[in-house]
């Protein structure tokens, strides 16, 4: 376990820096997210006025996945290569060369982790549902007062830590299918890729969830007093800008990392220049 810590603490430390040295990629990405939210809000508006704007709809909808399809290739696509050390930074050409054949892969990752979500969505429902119920099962039998909050709260923490892993696994069974294939799991060297620990894989998403996610949600809740007009619409374009660049730091941090602990060998990590 402590060789699986130390092991994480490098890829951390590595993925920091990558990031570093890439500042147009990750306000690339920044800007993707943007045109992808704002066209996702305004397909919230469409109207239900006719079957002609229901079908616009539908197409559209199909047209925001596939647009997410895309953006989540082209990051695992620059992860994979700076991790593997093919580049030496996240890079735009590298990102964009991903072809039709893993554009399918992802495709596919995503189609099964969207029937992931759909059914831990209907199960952690289902709990939250009956919060009030365990509540009263543990009132009456340790004869103290359990409040519903915090039944619903300690599930909400359970649901989170379990879409983290969740995600954490999926993403690594992306990155290491999008460099070796379906059938075997070597590198060209004949060396059997890491397997890293399920909790250094828990640790990084929790790292950038909490660490970049926790950021951007202070930005996003706070108001600060401006003087209505002008200057309200700045200070709300400026958050919105730093929430932007902080949730796409966060990602792709979760993606180098676990790049970085899935697609090289033990006996490369510590060796690996950053």
């Amino acid at each position: 376990m402590l060789n699986g810590i130390k092991m994480g603490c490098r890829g951390w430390s590595w993925s920091v820096s990558v990031l570093a040295r890439s500042p147009l990629y990750l306000l690339v990405v920044a800007a993707l997210l943007a045109v992808w939210g704002w066209a996702g809000y305004e397909w919230l508006w469409l109207p239900e006025s006719s079957a002609f704007v229901l079908l616009l709809a539908l197409v559209w909808l199909l047209l925001l996945a596939a647009v997410a399809v895309a953006i989540l290739a082209f990051t695992t696509a620059g992860a994979s290569a700076a991790a593997t050390g093919v580049e030496q930074q996240l890079c735009l050409r590298t990102s964009l060369g991903f072809g039709w054949g893993r554009y399918a892969l992802t495709l596919t990752m995503s189609a099964l982790a969207f029937l992931l979500a759909v059914a831990g969505a209907f199960c952690f429902g289902w709990l939250n549902d009956h919060a009030l119920n365990v509540a009263s099962f543990l009132t009456l039998h340790l004869r103290k007062p359990v409040s519903y909050v915090l039944v619903g709260e300690i599930f909400w923490t359970l649901e989170a830590l379990f879409w983290i892993a969740i995600g954490g696994f999926l993403l690594r069974r992306l990155l290491v299918v999008w460099n070796t294939g379906w059938s075997r799991k070597k590198q060209p060297g004949g060396e059997l890729l890491a397997r890293p620990k399920r909790a250094v894989s828990l640790l990084t998403g929790l790292l950038g969830a909490g660490v970049f996610g926790g950021l951007a949600w202070l930005v996003a809740i706070w108001h600060p007093r401006v003087t209505p007009g002008f200057w309200d619409y700045v200070q709300l374009a400026a958050r919105a800008a730093v929430v932007l660049l902080l949730v796409s730091s966060g990602w792709l941090f979760s993606m180098l990392s676990l790049a970085r602990l899935s697609l090289l060998s033990p006996g490369k990590d510590h060796k690996a220049t950053p």
